[in-house]
């Protein structure tokens, strides 16, 4: 059965090679690197970096070290063997582990990067907290995260945000969990409608996958309910993309 959707989408997508955990992307990666001035000098952490795009746009654009956190074995494998393709592992260091429960040196990085999916509700404000104890004195912090756009929105597609963990606030919130956890925000911006179509029709890509992470029936079925709710109840009228650029206070 087609997914509702579906039909149409190829003619939205503006990044046929689109591999990010959510609708912010390459832009979004290059745009924290510029703002915080990373160079061959700079170490950068990126929490949630999936199948290593991120790691993998930053080391190559701004040949800086990255250290890059992924709980899933299987997104990491492919991570690695990315780098490898792009001739950048030598650049990144992967670890399969938790960041909370397995913290880098602290005051090490310039720049923290949190990709999309991996702000989750229950630990937003300790993650908060941990990157600011972990970057540089001024280092630079960048998020991307869904939020609303209005006050009420339909309860299924509420529910497929919160059964996954999301941090579903409003912009106004997500600034001042910034604030409180020491940062002041520099630039915030909603990605645009493309970068929902380029995430769906990477998502729709591995509905038929037989291995790797999104062979799992679950993970399937969780990707459908997301494609199909969004376009068949226009959920870019109820939710966006916020992408957040802050610096940490002194």
């Amino acid at each position: 059965m087609l997914i509702t959707g579906i039909e149409g989408l190829n003619n939205m997508v503006t990044d046929r090679s689109y591999n990010y955990p959510s609708p912010s992307g390459t832009e979004m990666i290059l745009a924290a690197g510029r703002f915080a001035g990373i160079n061959p000098g700079s170490t950068v952490l990126d929490f949630g970096s999936a199948f290593g795009e991120g790691p993998c746009v930053l080391a190559s654009h701004f040949r800086c070290k990255v250290m890059a956190f992924e709980t899933a074995y299987d997104k990491l494998s492919s991570a690695i063997t990315l780098s490898v393709n792009r001739t950048v592992s030598h650049l990144i260091d992967y670890h399969n582990e938790d960041l909370l429960k397995s913290p880098p040196e602290e005051n090490l990085f310039d720049l923290a990067i949190i990709e999309g999916g991996s702000l989750k509700s229950r630990i937003a404000e300790p993650l908060f907290i941990k990157m600011w104890d972990l970057l540089q004195d001024r280092g630079w912090f960048s998020f991307s995260a869904p939020v609303l756009l209005q006050q009420s929105l339909p309860p299924k597609l509420l529910s497929v945000y919160e059964a996954e963990g999301l941090l579903v606030a409003n912009e106004e919130e997500l600034r001042d969990l910034a604030h409180r956890c020491g940062f002041d925000v520099q630039f915030t911006a909603l990605i645009p409608r493309s970068g929902w179509d380029n995430y769906f029709a990477h998502l729709a890509m591995h509905l038929e996958d037989s291995s790797g992470y999104y062979a799992d029936s679950q993970k399937k079925m969780a990707s459908h309910n997301q494609i199909d709710l969004f376009y068949r109840l226009d959920a870019f009228r109820y939710i966006g993309y916020l992408f957040c650029i802050t610096r940490k206070r002194d």
